[in-house]
């Protein structure tokens, strides 16, 4: 069994190393804004702190939810423009205003409209009410252990972007959904190798936080790529929680492998794998 912690320090790459500067040129894989600009901006925030006004890089008045604003208009008007290329009596129809809520704060924009109706712009897609960076926020507070509520009032004190709680929840059903859904998706009937291991890891339980398994199961395919085959929670490591595992493995369709590797787990022994021919089940090496 492997303990998991999650340490609050800087992580590194441990290939590229890491010097606290960016590189000339490199931009992080984000959007690198030319000199002359990034020096306007902060010219500009430097005039508004010195003049009393809000200095904030987030949030309503934030510097990154207005530069947010105007890249999206400038996109949107580029996608009008690629839309409206070769189409005969189609033409620009004014636009509707609405607020996208970002990861940085609330962004007001107006969407432009063709006469037909036929532009569905990819930037800001018909409806979005959220973008994508938001939903992620709310997924990751909730996964770990933040309640609706506390969700709601983080994101509202650091991006001031009022969510309902039944927004939040919708966010993270269909989070849970996605998760269902990859947990019982079909498998390979063989996997040459199975390991099998578990982490002890805090989960929410209720009103509390308690320590629990955390079940894996990774196969390697006949071409050789790992593919976790399952994540169980269990509220501890034994016979009974892996026989569960392994029976849903076998109703998804997994029916037998070569080898398998166990890192110390109760109850593995006693649980090998059983269908078609007898694998052969050894420790696993500690890395």
């Amino acid at each position: 069994m492997t303990m998991l912690e999650t340490p609050a320090a800087e992580v590194e790459d441990p290939e590229a190393g890491f010097s606290g500067e960016l590189a000339e040129g490199d931009g992080g894989g984000g959007l690198v804004l030319p000199e002359d600009v990034v020096a306007e901006l902060a010219g500009r925030l430097a005039e508004r702190a010195r003049s009393g006004g809000p200095a904030a890089l987030t949030g309503p008045d934030g510097l990154l939810s207005g530069i947010i604003g105007q890249v999206l208009q400038a996109g949107l008007a580029a996608e009008l423009d690629a839309h409206l290329d070769g189409e005969d009596g189609n033409r620009r129809n004014g636009s509707s205003i609405k607020t996208l809520n970002t990861e940085v704060g609330p962004v007001r924009i107006a969407v432009p409209r063709d006469r037909d109706g036929s532009f569905a712009p990819a930037l800001v897609p018909r409806q979005a009410t959220r973008s994508d960076g938001l939903n992620a926020v709310i997924i990751s507070l909730y996964a770990k252990g933040m309640s609706v509520r506390d969700i709601a009032r983080h994101v509202r004190q650091t991006a001031g972007v009022d969510l309902s709680h039944d927004t939040v929840s919708r966010v993270t059903d269909g989070a849970l959904e996605g998760m269902r859904e990859w947990q019982h998706r079909p498998l390979e009937p063989f996997y040459p190798v199975i390991y099998v291991d578990a982490l002890v890891a805090k989960v929410r339980d209720g009103p509390a936080v308690r320590n629990k398994a955390v079940n894996l199961a990774v196969g390697i395919d006949p071409d050789g790529a790992k593919r976790v085959l399952g994540i169980w929670v269990a509220p501890g490591e034994g016979a009974k929680a892996w026989a569960q595992a392994l029976a849903q493995l076998r109703n998804r369709g997994w029916r037998r492998c070569c080898s398998c590797a166990a890192t110390g787990c109760p109850g593995w022994a006693t649980r090998s794998p059983r269908p078609g021919p007898a694998p052969r089940c050894r420790p696993a090496r500690s890395t």
